[in-house]
């Protein structure tokens, strides 16, 4: 997986990697491990300082699938009551020094954030009653977890060593209606949300609205990376890319599949 490459989870368990103008360098099938209910999917990935890409790959009974491509192998590894519900655009994941954070949503009898220790992949529950349907880890340093209600109506921003909630960004007007379902933070704690209605939204860590960019229909995904590039993903198979002023973007369509989650 080449740095500042982009890797896209097909509704089919493939996973594509593509170049930023859009053509694909590789692609490769993350094997089947939750057949719960039939709703084993690829829902949100990350690519750690070693190269391994680890998946959150599953719904009601999900694994975190990792990946080392030096060796073409997988390992998996669960979590009691570990959940997500079947919505395509739920589940996600994010990489803070040596921990993995992945949401758990209130499908089983338990609920929170999971954390998963990469060097033993020893894994604990924490925000226990709690549901999200998405998470990032921000340029910030700080956790971002987005509520799992319809629309969602909050994001809680917890401290990913001590896991203390710091505060809640509450998500009204403009912002509820949109329906947000993917959320990056910037280093200067800006948030950016993809939201169902197709638009992106800049706002602020009072939920104030900046600015927003009309894509196209129904986002699923949002990123952002280092060089304060936007990444995200809708319904209908297509990959933008935006800068965080959100004055323009490029786009690419994935040809087989949908694209549920890009980065």
């Amino acid at each position: 997986i080449s740095p500042g490459n982009i890797l896209v989870m097909l509704d089919d368990g493939t996973a594509c990697e593509y170049t930023r103008t859009g053509s694909l360098v590789q692609q490769f099938h993350v094997p089947v491990v939750d057949t719960v209910g039939g709703a084993s999917q690829l829902r949100d990935a990350v690519v750690d300082g070693q190269g391994l890409v680890h998946f959150f790959n599953g719904t009601f009974d999900p694994s975190l699938t990792t990946y080392d491509s030096r060796t073409a192998s997988f390992q998996n590894h669960s979590f009691p009551e570990w959940s997500t519900d079947g919505n395509i655009s739920h589940g996600g994941i994010g990489l803070f020094g040596e921990t993995l954070f992945v949401t758990d949503q209130n499908t089983a009898d338990a609920s929170g954030i999971v954390r998963f220790n990469l060097s033993d992949f020893s894994a604990g529950r924490f925000a226990e009653g709690r549901s999200y349907q998405d998470l990032s880890i921000g340029l910030d340093g700080l956790l971002y977890a987005l509520t799992d209600s319809y629309p969602a109506g909050a994001i809680d921003v917890y401290d990913p060593v001590t896991q203390v909630l710091e505060r809640t960004i509450s998500l009204g007007g403009d912002l509820y209606a949109a329906d947000i379902r993917g959320i990056a933070v910037g280093a200067d704690g800006v948030v950016y949300g993809a939201g169902w209605n197709g638009a992106i939204y800049k706002f602020g860590s009072d939920g104030t609205v900046l600015s927003s960019l009309q894509l196209a229909q129904n986002l699923i995904d949002i990123d952002i990376s280092a060089q304060d590039e936007l990444l995200a993903s809708d319904w209908s198979r297509n990959v933008y890319m935006a800068t965080t002023d959100l004055a323009g973007f490029n786009r690419f369509s994935v040809t087989v599949g949908t694209a549920y989650a890009a980065h």
